[in-house]
């Protein structure tokens, strides 16, 4: 009867310490929850509460992310593939002779300065050796605020244009000498071989003065 008692008894405080040590784990498990419930609370609060300096850093790394101005130029001379060229703002001329296929064997690169910040509509001309970067061949008639004028341009003045060559250039002089000077730069589109696709990559390039 007494082995009986102490059994009971043994069983009575193991099954109280079970207990209590279970009553310990929950409530350490309900308080790490409640901790990490009040953290990402304060978090998302504070990611919601921005200040407005936090809002500008925002705005300038969002513009900082568009998509860059765009600036048209025509480089011409003695480069490899003379054309107009879209380049982003800021574009050096060293940059804008290689988006045009680098200088030519000739070209006299001394004269111009490489670092220049370029300026939507401008005209490049790449000199050769023995010019000047001034391109003298192009006198006062010839050439008007950086247009070429088609009425007085020789050929190979006119195969400065892009989608220009030998060809299509003396076929605007020969039209020229046959039919008198163009009234007007549509005029151009007359002349056999020069169509449509060529004549919009330089209507902006040339004039009738």
């Amino acid at each position: 009867m007494e082995r009986l008692k102490n059994l009971k008894m043994l069983l009575t405080i193991l099954f109280i310490a079970a207990a209590g040590s279970l009553f310990l784990y929950d409530g350490k498990r309900t308080s790490d929850i409640q901790w990490q419930t009040a953290e990402e609370t304060a978090s998302e609060t504070e990611c919601l509460d921005m200040t407005p300096e936090k809002n500008t850093d925002k705005a300038e790394t969002e513009s900082a992310c568009a998509e860059p101005e765009m600036i048209y130029v025509y480089i011409c001379g003695h480069v490899r593939q003379p054309d107009v060229y879209s380049l982003a703002a800021g574009t050096r001329l060293y940059e804008a002779i290689e988006a045009a296929g680098g200088a030519a064997d000739d070209a006299d690169l001394q004269q111009l300065n490489l670092a220049d910040q370029l300026t939507d509509g401008q005209r490049i001309y790449v000199p050769a050796e023995g010019e000047t970067a001034a391109d003298p061949e192009y006198t006062e008639d010839e050439v008007s605020n950086g247009l070429v004028n088609i009425n007085t341009a020789t050929a190979e003045q006119l195969q400065t244009l892009p989608g220009i060559g030998q060809a299509k250039a003396n076929a605007i002089v020969a039209y020229r000498e046959n039919n008198g000077n163009f009234s007007s730069i549509e005029d151009l589109r007359k002349v056999p071989g020069i169509k449509e696709g060529v004549f919009g990559q330089i209507q902006s390039l040339i004039c009738v003065n």
